[in-house]
């Protein structure tokens, strides 16, 4: 008897073809959107391309978070996956660089986070692409061998980098304020005007290591711990990452350990300085006191002011520096 033609092909349940038919869509839609991403602007001025070399090649630059490196891996390891894929073969390997590359993207994500850096378009075309190639086997990873492992690792490095995450949610930039009492604090290493700044003020770039946010008060008495040889003041320094789940510990100890310093603390904006000169009383009659050209007012502004600032400063409790300090103690 002849069989019809197609009658074997119709006696196949047509869902057994979807999922072959799935996974091929999002393996070649998702390197479609990956591959557009390669073009477009992705994270600040740098298109995608830009970014695949400069994080291989600038992790362990002190202007970059070393957690670019991760970004940068996971374009040999997408290339990997996308052969093998392509020829169906492997599927545990698979499976292990698309749990790779996932997390590769969490410290990605956390990396560009403390950089604070600005993400574009391409950005999300690239995510997009490389979520699309790893959908057909995302299933698989919670049957892999080493998978309980894998997820105490993952939920260790979430807890380790989102920590301080959630504490910089708390914290907010310090004002023009909070900065005069840096300086004054600074200059005339007396700790007690650290006091007077916000506790949730963020500090001063310089003061960071590895992109961590610091508190400006514990950098004012850190630095005054040092300067004074005084390594009880660092009881009152805290730290904004992991270490304040235990007190802070290691940061006080490493404030202890200091040597001694010396130095000048600028204020970060001049024109914001003269204004909290001025809110303190000290206008130009103070200036015309010890500025010795009578066309003092031709200099710029902030320079005078500065020149008095140091003036007070470099006074040893002389009644014009006392006074001084007692102005700016009662600033609220």
């Amino acid at each position: 008897m002849r069989i019809p033609e197609g009658a074997f092909l119709m006696s196949i349940p047509a869902q057994d073809f979807r999922p072959a038919l799935w996974k091929s869509v999002a393996l070649y839609v998702g390197f479609a959107l990956y591959s557009v991403g390669f073009f477009l602007p992705a994270v600040d001025q740098w298109k995608g391309w830009d970014c695949a070399w400069l994080a291989l090649e600038y992790w362990h630059d002190d202007k970059v978070s070393p957690l670019v490196l991760f970004g940068g891996l996971i374009n040999p390891l997408g290339v990997l996956y996308l052969l093998l894929a392509v020829l169906n073969a492997a599927s545990k390997i698979r499976a292990v660089l698309a749990t790779a590359m996932l997390v590769c993207i969490l410290l990605t994500w956390f990396a560009l986070d403390r950089m604070d850096a600005k993400v574009h378009v391409g950005h999300y075309f690239w995510i997009a692409g490389i979520l699309l190639m790893l959908s057909p086997v995302i299933g698989d990873i919670p049957r892999l061998p080493a998978a309980k492992w894998l997820g105490v690792v993952g939920l260790i490095v979430i807890t380790w980098l989102g920590i301080p995450r959630a504490i910089s949610l708390t914290m907010h930039p310090a004002t023009a304020r909070d900065d005069f009492f840096y300086v004054v604090a600074w200059n005339f290493r007396e700790p007690a005007i650290c006091q007077k700044i916000d506790p949730s003020a963020i500090g001063r770039d310089d003061q960071r290591e590895d992109h961590e946010l610091t508190y400006l008060r514990s950098d004012c008495y850190r630095n005054i711990a040092a300067m004074l040889n005084a390594p009880a003041l660092c009881e009152n320094v805290r730290s904004a990452g992991m270490d304040r789940l235990w007190g802070s510990q290691v940061t006080k100890w490493n404030c202890r350990r200091q040597h001694y310093m010396w130095g000048t603390a600028w204020p970060a904006d001049g024109q914001n300085f003269v204004k909290m000169m001025q809110a303190v009383g000290y206008g130009e009659k103070h200036l015309a006191e010890v500025v010795d050209n009578t066309n003092y007012k031709t200099y710029p502004t902030t320079d005078v002011y500065w020149n008095y600032f140091s003036y007070l400063a470099n006074e040893d409790k002389t009644a014009a520096r006392n006074d001084f300090l007692a102005h700016v103690t009662a600033l609220n």
